[in-house]
């Protein structure tokens, strides 16, 4: 009966940690899976709204498209054909003017919310696009929908007749129907659309409202308190039912529209979703019931039978366990004085009366006293002091351990891990057998069978070779220490000057190589904005980086450098793209070694400069001609139309003659046009500055183009900045600069083209400059063109100098101004000029 009781006792144990372990495993797994379907139900919600945003975003770009600019009221677009080009997207369209609606399909008056006629005088105020939700305001259509969700648009223009706004309705209904009724069949959860004052819109739940969903943590923290404050996120939640509660599984996430705000909300009943997790612990649990009971069930037969066998050993072993037992305390006894006393460790023994009981012969050697003059006696300290003492077995035997303070205060004494009750301790001891010792000692007591302390035994080791290899190795590690510490600072030295050169090397433009005397090249670096090099770890022969028709001069050149002539060379090198680099290379050896560092540095920039400083002295020198040229040339072009003047004024002539005499003319002031732009260009004047009311000068400087304006019914429309204000500028040149731009942009359009022209000051109107935009719809100026429009002499014209725009360039930078231009073929072009203000 005695086995009977602990072992059920650990059988209900058992069962008992089992039950724990399940339900703790299940409830783990459960929280786990609730927080998948937080998850899963996240990213539904997350992905109806995102569907819905797209749908509401598409019709508002097309209800933009088809409410864009247009001249009067006349040309706008009727309701039938903006439903119709909405695709089907859109239940209705509704265009107000403020006052009433008209839709298409017509639904009737009261079939519109009238909040929609506020919702456009809003859109009208705004001028822009809004996105709102409207409910149904008819019972009949409220049966089946919970309202609509409207994106409403202003026209751009309008007749006086009013301010005309084109709204566009989707019904709650049609929405779900697209992207929530799949995915409650795909999924088997619920999917509702709520408002921001928690209202359910969608479905139609009578009596239901989501301040019904009450927080875990408190009945009064709903969802709809949540819904207000976060907008988006996952719970469980719980119900009322009846008197009780359902928990439900939630997701929400916000649908963003522009004046209100929705929500898409994803609920799952918790007990569907634990469900099939449900099954499974249940069908665990009972087969672990069964497996428990057939345990058990064994484990009680084996016990029963056990006992009988148990009891009638035990009785059997007592009876003849008596008398070997005397026989083996006595074997016993003998055998452990024989160990201890030929044991090589120094041990003896004291009884209860202090007396040496037992004195080894290692004891003997260790102390020179021999076991004859210490046996009997309690002398057990004269070894190793010179005053009377107790020794650790001497205090063990008392039980006095707090006298050992007293006496081993400076000796490293601790109670021994390794034997209940005893002591352990380090000590040097000046003379032990005539020499100074270092010794271990491990005193422990000997008890009866009662627990009493009959006797103590002390084991002592010289470990004095120990300690002077201890201290000797202790030194030594202390020097290794300050060589290690000596060799990573002197290692960390060398990683910074190794990081500092690779960085200067990194940072250099130019390539470097290093080569043996072999030419083999050991390394290359990887230069500025180039990939580092292949060869960085495997050597290679230089003739293998070298192009074939460079090969001969580099192995010429290789030849001098081995024998000590290091004269720089340059080189034409091919890219991998097939460009061609100049480069200048230079070998210098490397003092104490038969290596050589060369450096190829790429001199293709310079020599472009090069050429480009040659060609502007051509330019210089040619310029000068042409002024030259064109200074003689303007006299006799003077006295050559004051002559026709004369000769048709006094011949009078008529017909073709007449004719004759005005081509005459219109040449002669062809040339005169084009000797003084290239007069202009070769030797410009001065500026002459002043103040002027710079708007103004903007306004007459383009009454100056108004023949060429006017023959091709050009549209101008200025943007004049108030805050312009006086400007100091060279009026007549800045005034040839701008008819220069007006008459290429209008040149650049067609007739009825538009020519815009704004000023502006990009910094406020305290900035230090002012811009001046001239913008046209003309035919552009292509891409390659563009980079060469301020060259002199370039021109895309049959007519016309090229210097056009090389005298606006010139004029812009005598003021310390600047010129852009951005054009795109096709689409017009447009100049941006940034004058300094004073």
């Amino acid at each position: 009966m005695r086995f009977r009781i602990p072992i059920w006792l650990t059988t209900l144990i058992v069962i008992f940690m089992i039950l724990l372990f399940s339900l703790l495993i299940y409830t783990a797994r459960e929280k786990e899976m609730v927080e998948q379907f937080n998850r899963q139900q996240m990213a539904i919600a997350k992905g109806i709204a995102y569907g819905i945003e797209n749908l509401i975003s598409g019709i508002e770009q097309n209800l933009k498209t088809l409410t864009s600019w247009r001249e009067n009221d006349s040309h706008r677009y009727p309701l039938q054909f903006i439903f119709e080009t909405l695709e089907g997207k859109a239940d209705f369209v509704a265009r107000s003017d403020g006052r009433s609606l008209n839709a298409y399909p017509p639904y009737g008056e009261k079939s519109l919310n009238p909040d929609l006629l506020s919702l456009a005088q809003d859109v009208w105020k705004a001028r822009k696009a809004m996105v709102a939700f409207a409910p149904s305001s008819n019972s009949q259509t409220a049966k089946n929908l919970s309202g609509y969700v409207v994106i409403a648009a202003p026209e751009s223009a309008t007749d006086g007749h009013g301010a005309n706004v084109v709204l566009a309705g989707i019904s709650l209904a049609n929405i779900a129907k697209a992207y929530i009724d799949t995915i409650k069949y795909d999924f088997s959860c619920d999917a509702w659309i709520v408002n921001d004052q928690g209202t359910i819109l969608y479905p139609h739940l009578p009596g239901q409202d989501t301040a019904m969903l009450q927080s875990r943590e408190s009945k009064r923290v709903t969802l709809k308190n949540i819904l207000l404050q976060t907008g988006t996120g996952h719970d469980v939640f719980r119900r009322p039912v009846g008197s009780s509660y359902e928990r439900l599984i939630v997701a929400f996430t916000p649908i963003r529209l522009k004046a209100t705000k929705l929500f898409i909300v994803v609920s799952t009943p918790y007990k569907i979703a634990t469900a099939q997790l449900k099954l499974t612990y249940y069908f665990i649990m009972l087969s672990a019931f069964f497996l428990i009971a057939a345990v058990v069930v064994a484990s009680f037969a084996m016990v029963r039978s056990g006992e009988k066998r148990i009891r009638l050993e035990e009785e059997l072993k007592h009876l003849r366990g008596k008398d070997a037992l005397q026989e083996k305390l006595a074997r016993e006894k003998s055998m452990v004085d024989g160990i201890l006393e030929g044991s090589p460790i120094p041990t003896f023994v004291i009884d209860r009366q202090h007396r040496i009981i037992l004195w080894n012969k290692a004891c003997t050697d260790l102390t020179g006293y021999s076991s004859a003059e210490m046996i009997g006696t309690c002398n057990q300290y004269l070894p190793f002091y010179t005053e009377t003492r107790p020794i650790i077995a001497d205090l063990l035997i008392n039980y006095d351990t707090d006298t050992f303070q007293r006496y081993y205060a400076n000796t490293q004494l601790q109670s021994s891990t390794i034997i209940k009750g005893a002591y352990e301790g380090y000590g040097l001891f000046p003379n032990v057998g005539g020499k100074q010792r270092h010794l271990y000692f491990l005193a422990a007591p000997i008890r009866n069978e009662h627990g009493e302390i009959i006797a103590a035994i002390e084991t002592l080791q010289d470990i004095t070779r120990e300690k002077e290899m201890s201290e000797a190795l202790k030194d030594y590690t202390e020097s290794l220490k300050n060589e290690l510490d000596a060799n990573i600072s002197l290692r960390e030295k060398i990683e910074n000057l190794y990081t500092f050169l690779q960085s200067i090397i990194m940072s250099s433009p130019d390539r470097i190589y290093a080569m043996d005397s072999n030419g083999m090249v050991t390394y290359v670096s990887s230069g500025v904005g180039t990939p580092r090099s292949m060869y960085k770890e495997k050597s290679v022969h230089f003739v293998d980086l070298v192009d074939p028709e460079n090969k001969a001069l580099v192995q010429e050149k290789w030849e001098e450098t081995k024998k000590g002539i290091f004269a720089p060379y340059e080189m034409e090198a091919k890219t991998r793209d097939g460009s061609k680099r100049n480069l200048l290379v230079t070998v210098t050896p490397i003092k104490g070694s038969d290596k050589f560092i060369v450096v190829h540095r790429d001199i293709t920039e310079f020599k472009n400069l090069e050429k480009k400083f040659y060609e502007s002295q051509h330019l210089a020198a040619l310029g000068q001609l042409s002024a030259g040229i064109a200074h003689e040339v303007r006299n006799p072009l003077s006295s050559i139309k004051m002559s026709l003047q004369i000769l048709e004024r006094r011949m009078k002539p008529e017909g073709n003659d007449l004719k004759r005499f005005q081509i005459a003319q219109t040449e002669v002031e062809h040339l005169e046009r084009l000797v003084n732009d290239i007069l202009i260009y070769a030797k410009p004047e001065g500026l002459h500055r002043r103040e002027l009311d710079f708007n103004a000068f903007i306004e007459r400087s383009l009454e100056k183009a108004e023949k060429e304006r006017t023959q091709k019914a050009i549209i101008v429309k200025m943007n004049l900045d108030p805050t312009m204000g006086l400007v100091c500028f060279d009026n007549a040149k800045l005034d040839q600069v701008l008819l220069n731009l007006y008459l290429n942009a209008i040149d650049a359009m067609e007739e009825g083209g538009r020519l815009e022209v704004a000023t502006k000051r990009p910094d406020g109107p305290e900035g230090q400059t002012i811009e001046l935009t001239i913008q046209d719809n003309g035919c552009g100026i292509s891409e390659k063109d563009l980079a060469y429009i301020f060259n002199p002499f370039f021109t895309k014209k049959s007519y016309g100098t090229g210097l056009g725009l090389t005298q606006v360039k010139k004029i812009i930078d005598l003021h310390q101004g600047t010129i852009d231009v951005f054009s795109k073929e096709g689409e017009g072009t447009r100049v941006v000029i940034t004058l300094p203000v004073s």
